[in-house]
């Protein structure tokens, strides 16, 4: 059986899902319903690093690209956050490293909300709030820490805040999806999942030191907001997408069969003696999702494969596995049927891409 869902927009458009109810609430798929699908692309450079203007001079460490509604790309350059408009001409730069007002220690990441305010995760316990003009408005104190290597985090219509936490169980270390007020209390717990990399054995047992080394086999729990109406979670170990409603209700479980591929002795060599692995490859590396509320899985593939190809799995509102496709690139994020990638030369210097999608408008979306 299936129940419809409507949620309402920051812009007052009413937008319906299919969801399958309690008695039916894991749609698995196997394959494709449309099969692989050729995406057309027009690639444009948006922002381009330059050596000679400070506006396009960035540091080794870009934290974070963003694109808004509006075609606007914010980018956390180590302590400051750079907007350029859609077609890549500098607008301005606000937010410092300090203590006072509006700024930070340790910038991680950036959220863009539906209505323009900019919010700033600094070091996994303070959110720092900036207007659409890059004027500070507020910090939130958060009552919990989101783990550094598990950062993202979205801010719904209501304020409420979708982030992971650390907890203490009866077996040890967790990672915890949470609702938190705009107060940065937490209001309600969704899903958890062992955390396996504080998960350290030796000859006293298994202890709870943090630490490690992060690498692209590492197990990842990934969040992903979806037309302001719900939130996907996913454990990358598991090809297992969960749904939740802004009331932290989980609606619909969205499940690939496919079978784990082991990681090989010459894969684990890439990455040092020191690197903990989990028992397979991860299924994928990110989640993204679009205006229209479809999913894009983005794959692992083996650090053997020489292919610069990505390959992304689709998935319908209704939970559906409707495309796969390969793109020549690896998306960071997705707006407006345009998909923003950071690409690096042989001289080092680091270019923002936005590869705009010809035949998006004929995605099916169920």
């Amino acid at each position: 059986m299936k129940i419809w869902i409507c949620a309402t927009t920051m812009i007052g458009m009413s937008l319906c899902f299919t969801f399958a109810s309690a008695d039916s609430g894991q749609i698995e798929n196997t394959v494709p319903k449309y099969g692989d699908i050729k995406v057309e692309f027009v690639e444009k450079a948006i922002v381009k690093e330059s050596a000679e203007d400070p506006n396009f001079m960035f540091s080794e460490y870009i934290g974070d690209v963003v694109p808004d509604k509006n075609g606007n790309v914010f980018l956390l350059d180590r302590d400051r956050i750079l907007q350029y408009d859609n077609q890549g001409i500098f607008v301005k730069a606000f937010g410092k490293k300090g203590e006072g007002p509006g700024e930070y220690q340790w910038p991680i990441n950036i959220f863009i909300h539906d209505q323009g305010d900019v919010y700033v995760n600094d070091r996994g316990r303070i959110l720092h709030v900036f207007d659409r003009d890059g004027k500070f408005l507020r910090r939130i104190n958060l009552n919990f820490s989101i783990p550094i290597e598990e950062s993202r985090f979205y801010v719904d219509k209501n304020e409420n805040i979708f982030a992971l936490k650390r907890e203490m169980s009866e077996s040890g270390l967790d990672k915890v999806l949470v609702k938190a007020d705009k107060s940065g209390t937490i209001q309600k717990s969704l899903m958890a999942a062992k955390d396996r990399e504080t998960q350290v054995k030796s000859s006293g047992g298994v202890g709870g030191v943090m630490g490690g080394i992060i690498h692209p086999y590492s197990e990842r729990m990934l969040i992903c907001p979806i037309q302001d109406a719900f939130v996907c979670y996913g454990n990358n170990l598991k090809y297992e997408l969960n749904i939740f409603d802004l009331d932290g209700n989980l609606k619909m479980i969205i499940s690939k069969r496919e079978s784990a591929s082991s990681i090989s002795e010459e894969e684990k060599r890439k990455f040092g003696k020191e690197a903990v692995f989990p028992a397979h490859r991860p299924f994928y590396s990110k989640i993204l999702s679009d205006e229209e509320g479809r999913i894009y899985v983005i794959r692992t593939k083996s650090v053997l494969d020489n292919n610069p190809k990505t390959v992304i799995d689709i998935f319908g509102s209704s939970g559906q596995y409707l495309y796969r496709t390969e793109v020549s690139f690896k998306p960071v994020a997705i707006m407006n049927g345009s998909f923003y990638s950071i690409e690096q030369d042989e001289n080092q210097m680091r270019t923002v891409k936005k590869w705009t999608m010809n035949n998006y408008r004929e995605l099916k979306n169920k």
